[in-house]
């Protein structure tokens, strides 16, 4: 297994991967049957909001802790449009480039991990190699230090999983929120702040519950959308509880694109 030094770790975007790189197998076995990024992508709902894409094309970056990624990448103004998941041997990293390249997608995240087992007939064929040395090593003298033949260690497989990722246009409040989380604790939690938006430079934060933006009660996402473009581009108040104790600020959103 080799390193990817074309890749650059996604720290260098989002400041969210760790001083420890995971390697990409290089090696590209399953390609030839199909590209396994296309075969197992599932898409997420179509951004209403994005800017144009990157002429130069997708970037690849080494993802480091999923959860972690996926709430600094929408501090960062990104909304993920969906992702890959598969088990495989070596798979070349270039081809979750080219998925990325068929959905639109800014950049890609991709993790990979070495699996705890091995298929069912691997692990025969494997079990028939070792047989097959020990009984030849049996029926042969051999020298001190000699030993059977090694099972074949470049039969490994990984998981994989890849986030495909797109800019959006700048958010009218800023904050990607959760349902309410039961019918007697009304609001909605929010999840992300997006950085230098309008809820940011409110002083919201991750956390907080959204009760109120001007005369709309925030009772479920799509009354937080409704307030939004009702309020686009205006100066209103926003309540909040925080810690459990309530609290108010003033927000001025953003126009709406034209």
């Amino acid at each position: 297994m080799h390193y990817i030094t074309s890749l650059l770790l996604a720290v260098a975007l989002v400041g969210c991967a760790s001083q420890k790189p995971q390697p990409v197998p290089v090696d590209n076995t399953r390609a030839s049957n199909g590209n396994p990024y296309t075969e197992t992508y599932v898409s997420h709902p179509q951004p209403a909001t994005l800017l144009a894409p990157d002429p130069n094309g997708p970037k690849l970056y080494l993802g480091d802790k999923k959860e972690d990624d996926y709430k600094r990448m929408l501090e960062q103004g990104y909304d993920m449009l969906g992702y890959s998941s598969f088990e495989s041997g070596d798979v070349a990293p270039e081809l979750a480039t080219q998925q990325a390249k068929q959905v639109k997608a800014d950049l890609v995240l991709v993790y990979t991990q070495l699996t705890g087992s091995t298929p069912a007939s691997m692990k025969l064929q494997q079990l028939r190699q070792q047989a097959a040395a020990q009984k030849a090593a049996a029926a042969e003298p051999k020298a001190a230090g000699d030993a059977p033949a090694p099972v074949d260690e470049a039969k490994q497989r990984y998981h994989y999983f890849a986030s495909y990722w797109v800019k959006l246009a700048p958010p009218l409040i800023g904050v990607h929120v959760n349902g309410p989380v039961a019918p007697d604790q009304p609001g909605l939690p929010v999840v992300a702040v997006v950085k230098q938006s309008p809820a940011d430079k409110a002083g919201l934060v991750d956390g907080d519950v959204l009760t109120r933006l001007g005369e709309v009660n925030l009772d479920k996402p799509e009354s937080l959308t409704r307030a939004a473009r009702q309020y686009a581009g205006k100066t209103v108040e926003v309540d909040f509880r925080r810690s459990g104790s309530p609290g108010k600020a003033m927000i001025t959103l953003n126009q709406r694109p034209q």
